[in-house]
């Protein structure tokens, strides 16, 4: 996979997932509890593994390789 390619897909999926958690912030689901829990665990892990990944992607698949995984 290309570079731009992967930068796109990392900022989509950062985008998309962060519309719920706005939305439970500061939106209508402010006082819903039923989809609180897969929000704030799941979709916050994905947004800031996906955040560090955009930021500093280069030097993860650096030390990646010289681990030899």
């Amino acid at each position: 996979m290309k570079a731009s390619m992967e930068r796109l897909l990392m900022r989509c999926l950062h985008l998309i997932l962060s519309i719920p958690l706005v939305a439970l912030i500061y939106g209508p689901m402010q006082d819903a509890s039923s989809g609180e829990l897969p929000i704030r665990w799941v979709f916050a892990t994905i947004i800031l593994a996906s955040g560090i990944w955009i930021w500093n992607g280069t030097l993860i698949r650096k030390w990646l390789r010289g681990l030899n995984i």
